[in-house]
């Protein structure tokens, strides 16, 4: 079982926010974790269902990075906004 510590921060509007760098991390978490005990006897799950769900885990993970990227950089200069 994994313990991770999300900060949640206020916006104005009274919806919470979650730095997107600690998401990513979760999914990279939970998609590692889920794909630790695939080789174990003791692993639940079809290997190629676990393998997929892992997969998309990461994906989504490498999504967010690319757009926060997208945002936070000037595509002519490199340069932050």
């Amino acid at each position: 079982m994994i313990s991770v510590a999300i900060s949640l921060i206020p916006a104005t509007d009274g919806q919470l926010l979650i730095p997107a760098a600690q998401v990513t991390a979760l999914l990279r978490t939970l998609a590692g974790d889920l794909l630790a005990p695939a080789g174990a006897e003791d692993a639940q799950g079809e290997p190629r269902t676990v393998d997929e769900a892992a997969g998309a885990m990461n994906q989504l993970a490498d999504q967010l990075d690319v757009e926060c990227i997208a945002c936070t950089d000037d595509p002519g200069t490199g340069r932050r906004r």
